[in-house]
């Protein structure tokens, strides 16, 4: 436990963080669960939607640092893929 006033404000600061990142990224992984989940359906109106959303919300993300821009890009990237495959 710090002992430094500074220190244990920065420690309460960084819990705070911690958990508003988690939602985000939580909010992330179930996008794109539902994205997979249509595309494994085929509901390709569905799943151009549902990736939309993944983009915005990715980048919104690496915009605040929360994941990495290179990763947003990756994970949209890979999802744009799946979806023109499918027929």
């Amino acid at each position: 436990m710090p002992n430094i006033k500074s220190a244990i404000k920065k420690a309460r600061r960084d819990v705070r963080r911690y958990d508003a990142n988690r939602v985000c990224r939580s909010r992330i992984h179930t996008l794109i669960r539902k994205v997979l989940d249509e595309v494994a359906a085929k509901n390709k109106p569905a799943a151009q939607e549902a990736l939309k959303r993944v983009q915005q919300v990715c980048d919104k993300a690496a915009k605040r640092h929360i994941i990495h821009k290179n990763t947003a890009a990756r994970r949209i990237a890979r999802l744009s893929r799946r979806l023109r495959l499918v027929a």
